[in-house]
């Protein structure tokens, strides 16, 4: 197996600060939940909504993934990552980026969202051409670093498309354009950013979990990553050039083929995984692709809509893709990436010498699990608030707070063995 660090890394402070920083957001997005869930159904364009939403999707979602990415693809790629001092000070101009941002849009400082957007462009520029670089560099391509590589310039076509969002708040460059251009923004990031990342990291990650990297099955794998990709770009091309929907509902087919042949492929390096019992990111990793399947035939439905972005299955959409799929595949996945890797910076010196903690002991499995049921009590009951088949009622929040708190509880329970040789006794009598 492959180890999820090593000479090719990053050093482990810098992704460090963007998964603080992810998990900071995540903390602030769902304290505001019960209050923003009404403007979410009422006035989904708001400028508190846009605000609450950047919150999660840059700032949890987007520090989460740049901060996994610093760590993971040098390893994926078996390529040193390339100017680590750079990528030291992203994380400065990417805090800046959403601090601007935020601001200027709770507060309505409409300035701000242009220099807010241009510094964010910025870190994901750094990030696309790094990921480039060691994809060039690369020993060997798989689909994982195909998938990598797609995401990263996929979000920077997403960020051109969110650029000139946020001009047209202030001088409306786009006209009349703002709501196709929005849709296009949406997929490119939610699908083709954040999807892809998902899917080539997925593999990777559960590959090496379960030791079932050789199950995969490459050909299947990239056919994958194309049809997700090609959709998504089908999907922008036919929005942008004004094309017959017919193109973009042929554009979600192809990204929900691109799923389900993602689902196959992880079933199946489950099913033939060597390490038979079941692993703390399991659970997380079949619940994440149950609501990624659920979103994707959800869009190819909306898709057929004349205003798609006025239908509530649109937000409900949106809601599983974000909270059911994404969020959850994060936590499980946190859980093994953070733990192995704080273990490694505090522990590894001392193993073989004296007695030290095991990786599970790290974090309490029990409150993982009870934290994947609150949350998904809390996004199913919400979700179907969103369609109107419940009432909207704040109480349906607490699922997401309860599911929150005893994740940030395993964070921090995972997060104070960073600090145990300070803490610790001499070292010849530390366990």
């Amino acid at each position: 197996m492959m180890p999820v660090a090593g000479g090719n890394a990053a050093p482990f402070h810098i992704p460090a600060r963007y998964m603080l920083t992810s998990i900071l957001c995540l903390v602030g997005w769902a304290i505001l939940l019960p209050w923003m869930l009404p403007k979410l159904v009422s006035a989904p364009l708001s400028y508190p909504v846009i605000a609450w939403v950047h919150l999660l999707t840059i700032g949890c979602i987007g520090s989460m993934i740049l901060g996994a990415s610093i760590q993971l693809v040098p390893v994926a790629l078996q390529t040193p990552f390339p100017a680590p001092r750079v990528a030291e000070w992203s994380w400065v101009v990417w805090m800046l980026g959403i601090i601007l941002f935020e601001i200027g849009f709770s507060r309505e400082i409409l300035p701000l969202l242009g220099p807010g957007a241009t510094l964010l462009g910025t870190v994901l520029v750094g990030y696309a051409i790094a990921v480039t670089a060691m994809f060039i560099a690369a020993p060997h391509r798989d689909a994982v670093a195909w998938h990598l590589l797609a995401a990263a310039w996929l979000a920077i076509i997403g960020f051109v498309l969110g650029w000139l969002l946020a001009l047209t708040n202030v001088n409306g460059v786009l006209g009349g354009r703002l709501l196709p251009i929005l849709a296009a923004h949406i997929v490119c990031m939610i699908v083709g950013w954040i999807g892809m990342t998902l899917l080539g990291v997925g593999y990777k990650l559960i590959g090496m979990f379960t030791l079932a990297e050789r199950h995969l099955d490459q050909q299947r794998a990239l056919a994958s990553g194309f049809f997700v990709t090609t959709g998504t770009l089908l999907i922008l091309l036919a929005i942008v050039a004004s094309w017959p929907r017919g193109w973009v509902t042929g554009g979600a087919v192809m990204i929900t083929w691109g799923v389900i042949i993602a689902f196959i492929e992880v079933e199946r390096m489950y099913r033939k995984r060597m390490r038979k019992a079941i692993d703390i990111h399991m659970p997380f990793a079949i619940a994440s692709l149950v609501a990624m399947l659920i979103a994707v035939s959800a869009f190819v439905i909306v898709s057929t809509e004349s205003t798609p972005l006025s239908q509530p299955l649109t937000i409900t959409a949106v809601w599983i893709a974000l909270i059911g799929c994404f969020l959850v595949a994060i936590q499980g996945f946190f859980h093994k990436i953070s733990t192995f890797l704080i273990w490694l910076h505090t522990y590894a010196p001392f193993a073989g010498k004296q007695p030290v903690p095991q990786l599970d002991s790290m974090y309490d499995r029990r409150l993982a699990y009870a934290g994947l049921i609150s949350w998904l009590f809390g996004t199913v009951t919400i979700a179907a608030a969103l369609m109107e088949w419940l009432p909207l009622w704040w109480g349906w929040s607490i699922g997401i707070w309860l599911g929150t708190g005893l994740f940030v509880v395993n964070v921090v329970r995972i997060g104070r063995h960073w600090f145990a040789p300070m803490l610790s006794q001499p070292a010849g009598t530390r366990c």
